[in-house]
């Protein structure tokens, strides 16, 4: 039985991929599709067999696996209006995964010859496919170890390549010329080994330099999920930070070019969000790439209602006592918990001098250990050398001292030295960052002084972000996390594992969030219930009067006819 093509035509509509297109050019691919019926484990595709159609998901969901038998994994799993199948036919390969129906699912086919009569007469697709196979790629090659269990990516790109060749052509350059100083002199056979020497080096730096460029470059990404949108910013050995917004939080999606950049095809994504606005930087296919992240944002909202629909008609058959037929779901759209692991070094360290812990529904912070270390390096190294000038005393390693002045000494001074690591030791104890259900906390409190508190509502931070700088910060795991709140700053100093003090952050405001819809949403719920119940319990009656009047009515009439 065909789908009716109202209804391909509205989902086409929908889809980042057909944005550009017009109704009318909607209309003319919507007959190229045929749908296709599949039952539950049903497979369309199998791995390393050729590609030869394009797929749009109508209603379903679609597994995408990989390898075979007790090996074989699930990669992703498709909802509506995911698309699928279309890198083999562009790349002209084989199916790089298998696919399968999880339930009986509606697919829209699109046949090899189809599929490139769409993007010879349509090559404003073209981009939306382009992003897509480059994102697969990355997706494969790049850990995301913070994504939840069904979170999945929908896009991740780097900047344009533009500005990597931009950044290349200084240190090209003084590569050539290095090396053909350094060639020229060599084969002169120049006599002095100091400027052969210099010139070699600067070749070398040189090609660091291209190095350098090119990991720095690489390592910078913008990601867009079914829950979130992310920019991920990294420099190799001194800085790591990353930015993000769940999906619900966004408020607008917009696009800024120059006239360069309409030229060579890239621009900046402005996601503006209740938590502060991620820009994505000279990005290729900014248009696109805007389309993508605006038919997530749509799908998050569509399925905010449908979840909420569905707890209405749940509240209104259980108040009205017609039982619980419908299962219940949360009414809002909430982020996955994310976990960021640490290595098992770390994590050591981190017990051993408990830099975090929670208690309840609050978490504590303190800064990392090394910054104890760092505050009470002075003392405990005089500490331990007073320890060591008293032992060596006693062992008559020098005499000029009798033992007693040097245990009088040592004692004194050494006394002093360990109260003063002890007043450093809880200083750092005493310096604590807090997230509640509520609200985050800085807390300064100096031994046996005053106590400093600042505290800020969850539902007024606008952004959170993280760095680690510096090689320790790199190797240790620690860094600052910024939270904008307002028209002020707070600041988590020094903290293990920054990135997961930012998702803790997160999944307080989402938790908060969502609280607040669903208490409202609930409210709604209990209220137009009741309303239900008031007419029910009152539907007898209302018919028993309506009756009556009909038969009034009826007599009314009678009587005037006789």
């Amino acid at each position: 039985m065909p789908v009716d093509r109202e209804s391909v035509i509205e989902l086409l509509q929908k889809t980042h991929l057909f944005r550009s297109l017009t109704e009318e050019e909607i209309v003319q691919v919507a007959e190229q599709f045929e749908s296709v019926f599949l039952e539950d484990g049903q497979m369309i595709f199998r791995e390393g067999a050729n590609a030869n159609s394009f797929y749009i998901i109508f209603d379903g969901r679609v597994d995408m696996r990989r390898g075979h038998g007790k090996t074989e994994t699930r990669l992703s799993s498709l909802v509506t209006a995911d698309y699928f199948g279309a890198e083999g036919l562009i790349r002209g390969g084989k199916r790089s995964v298998s696919a399968f129906a999880n339930g009986n699912t509606i697919v829209l086919r699109l046949k090899g010859p189809q599929f490139h009569w769409l993007l010879q007469n349509f090559p404003s697709i073209r981009p939306n496919f382009e992003v897509a196979i480059h994102t697969h790629h990355l997706v494969e090659r790049v850990r995301l170890d913070w994504l939840g269990e069904d979170e999945m990516v929908y896009m991740m790109v780097r900047k344009h390549q533009m500005f990597l060749f931009l950044r290349l052509i200084f240190p090209v350059l003084a590569t050539i010329a290095g090396g053909a100083l350094f060639l020229n002199l060599y084969l002169g056979k120049t006599e002095s080994i100091f400027l052969l020497s210099c010139t070699g080096v600067l070749w070398v730096v040189a090609i660091f330099w291209i190095a350098w460029s090119i990991l720095d470059w690489s390592n910078d990404y913008y990601i867009v999920t079914n829950q979130r949108v992310v920019w991920m910013e990294r420099v190799a050995l001194l800085y790591d930070s990353r930015q993000e917004a769940p999906l619900y939080t966004i408020l607008s999606v917009g696009v800024q070019t120059d006239q360069a950049g309409r030229i060579f095809n890239y621009g900046d994504v402005n996601v503006r969000t209740f938590t502060g606005t991620i820009i994505l930087r000279r990005v290729e296919h900014p248009r696109q790439i805007a389309s993508l992240v605006e038919e997530q944002w749509s799908r998050a909202k569509v399925t905010s209602r449908k979840e909420e629909a569905t707890a209405m008609n749940r509240a209104i058959r259980e108040r009205l006592g017609l039982g619980d037929t419908v299962q219940a779901k949360t009414a809002y759209v909430k982020s996955k918990p994310v976990e960021v692991k640490p290595g098992l070094l770390q994590s050591w360290f981190a017990n051993f001098f408990r830099i975090r812990f929670e208690d309840g529904n609050v978490i504590t912070y303190r800064k990392h250990w090394f910054i104890l270390i760092r505050r009470t390096a002075t003392p405990a190294f005089l500490v331990l050398a007073f320890l060591t000038l008293f032992i060596l005393r006693l062992f008559n390693v020098f005499t000029w001292w009798s033992v007693p002045a040097t245990l009088t000494l040592c004692a004194v001074f050494g006394t002093g030295c360990l109260l003063w690591y002890l007043y450093e030791y809880v200083d750092w104890r005493n310096d604590i960052y807090r997230v509640t259900p509520d609200q985050i906390m800085d807390i300064e409190r100096k031994p046996l002084g005053t106590e400093e508190k600042r505290t800020a509502p969850l539902e007024s931070i606008l952004s959170i972000e993280y760095e680690r700088i510096g090689l320790l910060g790199l190797i240790l795991n620690f860094g600052t996390v910024y939270i904008v709140v307002g028209n002020t700053k707070f600041t988590f100093d020094y903290v293990y594992n920054p990135s997961e003090v930012q998702q803790d952050i997160f999944r307080r405001m989402d938790q908060r969030v969502t609280r607040k819809r669903e208490t409202e949403a609930q409210a709604e719920r209990d209220r137009v219930s009741e309303w239900f119940a008031v007419y029910h319990e009152n539907e007898d009656e209302i018919r028993r009067l309506e009756n009556q009047k009909k038969g009034g009515e009826t007599r009314d009439f009678k009587g005037f006819s006789g």
